[in-house]
């Protein structure tokens, strides 16, 4: 019975309801706003199974082989990884935009070395970022988790049981340290209104969840079976009051609820741990039948390929490339994701789990195949562009000796690039166009950091102050760039991200209020005045819309998700542009981009549009650059 455990269906059941929250909630249905409370699911019965094998083998052997146990995982998991990678390869290749490569080679190695959580971390990169390029394997943050909790765990059990003479309350003592300590971290470092990626991500901060389930299976392990009629039927009635209160958390919980942050995260786990403990009785009730209907543990059974593949797929069947929406959009990735998981888990994962091929060939395989991915996605992202420096309040980002080349003497007109990650995007093209020699191009664009992120909080689902990366704040910032650049044009954008409520001093101003649109104005203002500052000419470029299908606010009638806020943005920019007609000239990109008054993919047969639907892709860029630089060089006096 070493490293074995009964089969216990309602478990599949409930992996089934774990993996259905999580892609609700990726696909942005609006009822399924909590469903990414299906991670910790997972998470508590993960805990408990683990905890459980490792339990068993000590009762049944005296000892625990832990080279055995992380064979085992690494049969269970890592071949539809590597299928995954595959997919990523290819994804790469064909679909990617070329600023997301060198994203995607860092993602995965950190994705091979199961430490993609602290990748995401230490890179800045948000769970819940609303206008950031997803990433193919951002996804993976919580299997890095449970690998971690597999390697350090079973360790802990090993040496607790083998120092305390197998003692489970001292095993019990050490977890329950380490989840108090796990559920204290997360509200420490937890910020209100800032993005709560860290404690997301962290391994420490989420620990919690797999803790639960691991004092879950110490309590299971010595009494396993309710005997007493009213216990059990207690236990039955206590899995469905639990059952109902999981379903009104993913129903009702915001992913940045503060309540989640300080105890929800406890909350869910421990209703999940009594709907466990209440199925895994051998008389489960009618929770337990639910659970154990053949079709849905069928899908708790590939739940894992569910899981891995879900992502890519949905990233890659969006809006622009398939001309759905809603839930037929929804219907077709959960289709395409249902296929590969089960060709999956029936041709790879279970011949090797079930030993079609020996340890000793998979021992030999599995670098084989690392090597494999790792060649492949190399090979794919061969066409990354150098990392952009970042601004950062020690280092301002200053003109590369290849932008000041550009910029000599032999150029009459230097051409400077403000703005956030949209102004980014239309960068590549203006580098291109002026390295033909008609201009001196600067790109001084800082993802994340456009007109709103100078001063007070933006309502970004919750209130967010700046990033350390938009700081000096652009005030100062633009005032160093033009100092040190001497542009004669400056291009600014606008971006729809700025297009949100705003909190200054603790008075929150609306945007679709006047005080919104005054506070507008005197931005663009004050941009035009800070830009303009040595004689150059400022061209304001009106925002393009724009749709978003990796995530939904909780409100889109308060953010930029209405597009009727992007046109009242670009009438503050008319306004501005008129009122400065000595220094700023407006040029109209959403009606370039937007021709027919409303988002497109495609204008004149060329895409334009990035695969995140908010920014512009690589052959749109040099689109736009033919468009712009002419208009912008002749306010000069000056021929492209």
């Amino acid at each position: 019975m070493s490293g074995r455990l009964r089969y216990l269906p309602g478990l599949d059941g409930l992996r089934a309801f774990a993996v259905a929250g999580v892609l609700c909630y990726h696909g942005s249905l609006a009822w399924a706003q909590g469903g990414f409370l299906g991670v910790d699911m997972f998470f508590v019965l993960s805990g408990f199974l683990i905890t459980t094998l490792l339990l068993q083998e000590r009762r049944d052997t005296g000892g625990i082989a832990l080279r055995a146990f992380w064979i085992r995982r690494a049969r269970r998991l890592l071949p539809a990884l590597f299928l995954l990678i595959v997919l990523v390869v290819v994804y790469a290749a064909v679909v990617a935009a070329p600023e997301e490569l060198r994203t995607i080679r860092s993602d995965t190695l950190a994705t091979l070395g199961y430490v993609a959580n602290w990748r995401f971390v230490f890179s800045g990169s948000s769970y819940f970022a609303q206008f950031q390029t997803p990433s193919p394997l951002q996804h993976v943050w919580s299997l890095a988790i449970e690998e971690q909790f597999y390697l350090i765990w079973p360790m802990i059990v090993y040496g607790v049981l083998r120092f305390r003479n197998g003692s489970t309350r001292a095993l019990g003592i050490v977890a329950a340290s380490m989840l108090a300590g796990s559920v204290a971290l997360m509200a420490i470092l937890y910020e209100p209104g800032r993005d709560p990626s860290r404690v997301y991500y962290g391994t420490d901060t989420r620990a919690q969840s797999l803790l639960v389930g691991a004092l879950l299976a110490m309590l299971v392990l010595d009494r396993p079976v309710v005997r007493r009629e009213v216990a059990r039927v207690a236990l039955q009635i206590a899995g469905l009051l639990a059952a109902a209160g999981l379903a009104v958390m993913w129903v009702t919980f915001s992913d940045h609820a503060d309540s989640l942050y300080r105890g929800g995260f406890l909350l869910e786990a421990v209703l999940v741990a009594v709907v466990i403990a209440s199925v895994v009785q051998p008389r489960a009730g009618p929770l337990g039948a639910l659970l154990s209907v053949g079709w849905i543990r069928w899908i708790g059974q590939i739940s894992y390929g569910l899981y891995l593949y879900h992502w890519p797929v949905f990233i890659t069947l969006d809006e622009a490339r398939t001309g759905l929406d809603g839930y037929a959009l929804f219907a077709t990735r959960i289709a395409v994701t249902f296929a590969i998981a089960t060709l999956s888990y029936y041709l790879v994962e279970t011949p090797v789990r079930k030993g079609t091929f020996s340890v000793r060939r998979v021992g030999a395989l599995v670098p084989a195949v690392a090597v494999a991915v790792l060649a492949g996605i190399f090979l794919a992202t061969a066409g990354a562009p150098p990392a952009k420096v970042e601004i950062s309040a020690a280092d301002v980002k200053a003109p590369t000796a290849d932008e000041l080349r550009l910029a000599s003497v032999r150029h009459p007109t230097r051409v400077m690039l403000v703005g956030d990650s949209l102004a980014g995007s239309l960068a590549p093209g203006l580098l291109r166009l002026a390295k033909t020699d008609s201009f001196g191009f600067f790109d001084a664009t800082v993802p994340g950091c456009g007109l709103t992120s100078d001063t007070g909080e933006r309502w970004v689902g919750t209130w967010e102050l700046p990033e350390d990366r938009c700081l000096p704040a652009w005030r100062a910032r633009w005032k160093l760039h033009v100092a040190e650049f001497q542009p004669d044009v400056v291009i600014l954008p606008m971006s729809a991200h700025d297009a949100v409520d705003r909190r200054i001093d603790g008075q929150q101003i609306a945007f679709d209020s006047e005080a919104g649109a005054e506070l507008e104005r005197k931005d663009l203002r004050d941009a035009v005045t800070v830009l303009s500052s040595r004689g150059a000419r400022v061209v304001l470029l009106t925002a393009p819309y724009f749709r978003q299908p990796w995530r939904l606010p909780v409100d889109p009638e308060r953010s930029a998700f209405n597009n009727r806020w992007v046109d009242r943005m670009n009438g503050a920019a008319v306004e501005v542009a008129t009122a400065e007609p000595d220094h700023a000239t407006l040029l109209d990109l959403n009606s370039l981009l937007d021709p027919e008054g409303h988002w497109t993919d495609t204008v004149n047969g060329i895409s334009v549009r990035a695969p995140d639907t908010v920014h512009v892709s690589d052959a749109g860029s040099d689109f736009v650059a033919g468009w712009l630089v002419p208009q912008a060089l002749a306010v000069t006096g000056h021929a492209g």
